[in-house]
């Protein structure tokens, strides 16, 4: 009774004091109170939107495990370089990513108290963060396999576990003098039990080793085959599993919240951990997503610089037959591919020789973990002049060296070294040449007798230069004398335009298509191009 008595009078005071004007002053102060109260709410959440969306760093390698910070708002993960990001409430301990070391960080375990963290590389070094004491590794103990976990005792020490299954104590972590056998695949995780007094241990067939005080976690359903990581559950015996699919099971005590085994995701799950309270669980994947499930709040990923991609061409403009070089230059690319040059290749900073028949776009296209990019240039090419007229045989049948109006001045002058002349289709039949010839118009003839299949090169006029000239010579029902006039450069010329891209079983005579002349006793047939596959070829010519 007296409680309700002073529960009016309570009433009755606040209603005195709420009367007249300072009703209305109260009503002013209230509605300030309550305006920075929202505000002061809304300025909370918006600040752990933004952090959250914020929270993102580039990676320089990929994510392999992710820990919790002991609440359902904080969790680390752990890259294979060594670095660490802090996401949400955790707090930044330290990392070794600006070390060099020999070996990929592999685990990631926070100690009891959630005030620092280990690390361990594939070759067995601990690495100890924040309150995190270290107390030696298996780098220095000769061991099977290699390292694939670390958890963290209650008592300030650790376990370090091998694919094999050989676990190693340190400091006040007990050894339990059991290594899991009979385990199909290998071991692939380890996990403290809820207390820190004990271990799980799990294989990629999701087979569970439950030592000291862990207990409450089952195995795989059978056929599981990709298990990634192990968590306890933090309310009491059980644990999660993860498969690298983002699928998720769960035992004991620990409830089922959700997966990503029917989805999509980018890459693979690495890891799983458990939020402070057993109520939610993180997944991490290997492109630095982060997916949260039950209570535990997603508090923001991690990520990979985007890629770039830039291709050029020493030339843009060319005339058919020339060539071009495309040089491409990428960051933060895992492969390459330019359109027509090469595909998904590995080198991606490189250059290749082009020699388009056509005006052609070439496109790069760079693949990398923080996205794709793309780079494209187009080479413009110019059809050059059709090839030169047919040759016409000289009434009397002689030499292609006959007299032309075409021969300069001064007849054999032009026979002998050459090497400081200009020699191309242009100006070619200006200079006759023979066996005593040599230099840059040798050589300008001896491509043209490349182009029509006989093997010529350099700027000498040697034996397979002649049998070319003679073989040119007969084909085109002209003296067969080996000096190289005007009409044996007309001949040489045109076989050269029409006598690539062989089509096989396709032949014609080349005296009567020629010039209508009776068919040499020799080389009569010769495999001419098929028009659908003419192309462009040194010389500046083009099949028409």
């Amino acid at each position: 009774m007296p409680k309700q008595k002073k529960s009016k009078n309570s009433k009755s005071k606040i209603k005195v004091v709420s009367s007249g004007n300072q009703k209305l002053k109260f009503n002013k102060l209230t509605t300030i109170i309550l305006i920075l109260i929202i505000a002061a709410i809304g300025s909370y959440f918006l600040f752990r939107s933004f952090a959250a969306s914020n929270t993102s760093y580039n990676l320089t390698a990929p994510p392999i495990g992710i820990a919790a910070s002991g609440s359902t708002t904080g969790y680390w993960i752990a890259a294979s370089d060594g670095g660490v990001f802090a996401q949400g409430t955790a707090v930044f301990h330290g990392s070794i990513a600006a070390t060099a070391i020999t070996t990929q960080v592999v685990s990631i375990s926070p100690t009891q108290d959630r005030g620092g963290y280990y690390l361990v590389g594939s070759d067995g070094a601990v690495y100890a963060f924040g309150d995190a004491k270290y107390a030696g590794g298996v780098n220095t103990i000769p061991h099977p396999g290699s390292i694939v976990g670390i958890a963290a005792h209650n008592g300030g020490g650790y376990w370090v576990i091998t694919n094999t299954g050989a676990t190693y104590a340190f400091g006040g972590a007990p050894a339990f003098g059991y290594n899991p056998t009979g385990f199909s695949g290998s071991i692939v995780g380890i996990a403290p039990d809820a207390a820190g007094t004990g271990y799980y241990a799990v294989s990629s067939y999701g087979q569970v080793y439950a030592l000291g005080g862990a207990a409450g976690c089952g195995n795989a359903p059978a056929g599981v085959t990709d298990i990634v990581g192990v968590t306890a559950s933090s309310s009491g015996s059980g644990c999660w599993l993860v498969g690298a699919d983002g699928g998720v099971f769960s035992y004991g005590s620990a409830a089922f919240y959700g997966s990503m085994g029917n989805t999509t995701i980018v890459g693979h799950a690495v890891g799983i951990a458990s939020s402070s309270d057993g109520k939610g669980y993180w997944v991490q994947a290997s492109d630095g997503g982060v997916f949260s499930f039950g209570d535990a709040a997603f508090e923001g990923r991690v990520t990979y610089p985007p890629s770039t991609a830039s291709l050029r061409a020493s030339s843009a403009n060319i005339v058919a037959g020339q060539s071009t070089t495309l040089t491409w230059s990428t960051t933060n690319t895992q492969s390459v591919s330019v359109s027509g040059v090469v595909s998904n290749s590995s080198t991606v900073n490189g250059n290749a020789s082009v020699s388009p028949r056509t005006t052609t776009t070439y496109v790069l296209s760079a693949v990398g973990d923080g996205g794709n990019s793309s780079s494209q240039v187009t080479i413009t090419v110019t059809q050059p002049p059709p090839p030169p007229p047919k040759p016409v045989a000289s009434s009397s049948g002689s030499s292609g060296s006959s007299s032309s109006s075409n021969t300069p001045s001064g007849g054999g002058a032009n026979y002998g070294p050459n090497g400081n002349l200009s020699c191309d289709e242009t100006n070619a039949y200006l200079f006759t040449l023979d066996t005593s010839s040599s230099g840059s118009c040798v050589s300008y003839l001896n491509l043209l007798l490349e182009e029509d299949g006989w093997s010529a090169a350099g700027t000498a006029f040697d034996g397979n230069t002649l049998a070319g000239v003679h073989t040119a010579q007969s084909e085109c029902g002209i003296a067969v004398d080996g000096i190289v006039g005007p009409q044996t450069w007309q001949c040489v010329s045109y076989l050269a335009a029409y006598a690539i891209a062989p089509v096989t079983n396709s032949s014609v005579n080349l005296s009567n298509s020629i010039n209508n002349q009776p068919a040499s006793s020799t080389g009569n047939n010769v495999v001419v191009a098929n028009p659908n596959q003419c192309a462009s070829y040194a010389g500046g010519r083009k099949c028409e």
